[in-house]
């Protein structure tokens, strides 16, 4: 059995300096460390972390004393003012890339545009961009959602969520193009990691009789790596673990494709290429 390993089977960036600021917390915390939600989309990182002592909290309510991590896809400034207000402290992981695009979109806003944002409504990160934009921002995440939106010859601005592709992104903005407004300002705020995954996922796919894309289930951009993968046909399984892999899957296959999502650690791509050479000795025995 032949592996293609993306080269981008690890951490990004942004989720490097998260996992390291949160564990240097951990090393000298002497109150309760919580995040509101979970800090990555990786339930297996997050059980790991739980055990050192971080602690996921549903809402503010549920939080008394301590300090709360501001998790990697950032929160609204809302939230961070309740929480100041509330005596809780602050430590703040966020992506540094949603840093960029939050500023973008507060000063869209504070300059009376129409803020569009191209994501999922219901993601932890659009949620903390529509909050930066003081609430009033228009979210789509299909062309035909944009029926709905209507500028009236109004000033609009437009950022994208860091981990939709881009392939979607350009959809949408050429639709919007055809709408009536008197000015647009087009941000791609597509984080670069994320394109370099999209892409060498993409070219893999195409030379491999099997994909497997390893991430959270909850994980946005794990899911757009099985969507590009499937686009070329290829069949494409989106797992947390090398136990979820079945050994019907290989069956006949001499060559998979591996592709990880950004939140996805080295440990489980090494957990998984291990149990494909496991699966793999046992079929030829």
């Amino acid at each position: 059995m032949k592996i293609k390993l993306s080269k981008y089977c690890d951490f990004c960036f942004g989720v490097k300096r998260a996992v390291r600021l949160i564990e240097e917390a951990l090393d000298k915390r002497k109150e309760p460390l919580y995040s509101l939600g979970p800090f990555i989309h990786n339930p297996r990182v997050v059980e790991q972390f739980s055990k050192k002592g971080l602690k996921t909290a549903s809402s503010l309510r549920d939080i008394k004393r301590g300090t709360l991590v501001i998790r990697s896809h950032g929160i609204s400034p809302d939230v961070v003012k309740k929480v100041r207000a509330s005596g809780i402290k602050l430590l703040d992981v966020t992506c540094p890339n949603v840093k960029k695009s939050q500023k973008v979109a507060g000063e869209l806003a504070r300059r009376d545009y129409k803020v569009i944002i191209v994501g999922d409504k219901a993601h932890p990160e659009v949620k903390s961009l529509v909050g930066a934009a003081g609430g009033r921002a228009f979210v789509v995440n299909r062309p035909q959602a944009l029926k709905k939106l209507k500028l009236n010859a109004a000033k609009a601005g437009v950022i994208v969520q860091t981990t939709q592709s881009k392939s979607s992104y350009l959809k949408i903005l050429t639709r919007l193009l055809e709408k009536n407004f008197s000015e647009i300002k087009i941000y791609n705020t597509i984080c670069e990691d994320t394109l370099c995954r999209q892409e060498e996922a993409s070219e893999i796919a195409r030379n491999v009789e099997i994909m497997l894309v390893l991430g959270g289930k909850m994980s946005a951009n794990s899911r757009r790596l099985a969507e590009i993968c499937r686009a070329h046909g290829t069949p494409t399984y989106h797992i947390e673990s090398g136990s979820q892999i079945k050994a019907g899957w290989l069956r006949g296959k001499t060559c998979v494709g591996i592709a990880g999502g950004a939140s996805t650690p080295k440990w489980i791509v090494d957990e998984v290429i291990n149990q494909i050479k496991q699966k793999n000795n046992t079929r030829k025995r």
